[in-house]
């Protein structure tokens, strides 16, 4: 039997608490377990805008899973999906044919790893942005202050007629 590596990201519905996400994760979990799948990674990414409204939603629960399995376990893995009401979308890819599940334990924690790099980077763009646009907010405030504090100009003289 040929073992293959995928990945799911998985989309909840915003409106569930906490424990009833976990239900719902653990569940998942447990199905590819079920099948003989062997999970790799699992992130919760939490709550995200959706890049568009999906069901009417404008934000989403984000679950991640990286695991190997045989060839139909994505088919009964998207089965049970079909039939929970509270993911309102999911998307599984497959990264690997006939793999070996201790490489690809080891590439996808590189992936894991070269993924949370690139968040920091992103983290700190965001932050050195939002400081630039701090400085440049409290200069327009200081210039607009400078200019309200000068006196106002004299006006000129009206003109005389000869």
């Amino acid at each position: 039997m040929s073992i293959h590596e995928y990945e799911t990201i998985f989309i909840t519905r915003p409106e569930l608490d906490e424990a009833e996400n976990q239900r719902l994760h653990e569940k998942l979990k447990g199905a590819i377990e079920r099948y003989d799948g062997t999970i790799l990674i699992e992130e919760a990414w939490g709550r995200r805008k959706l890049a568009y409204p999906i069901a009417k939603h404008h934000y989403g629960d984000f679950l991640y899973l990286d695991y190997t399995g045989s060839a139909d376990l994505p088919a009964e893995l998207e089965r049970l999906v079909r039939i929970e009401f509270n993911l309102i979308r999911f998307l599984t890819v497959r990264l690997g044919v006939n793999v070996d599940p201790e490489t690809c334990l080891a590439a996808s924690q590189d992936r894991q790893h070269k993924r949370a790099e690139r968040a920091l980077e992103h983290d700190e763009r965001r932050r050195e942005r939002s400081r630039r646009e701090e400085r440049n907010a409290r200069r327009v405030r200081e210039a607009e202050s400078e200019r309200a504090s000068k006196p106002a100009p004299k006006p000129a003289p009206p003109p005389t007629s000869a």
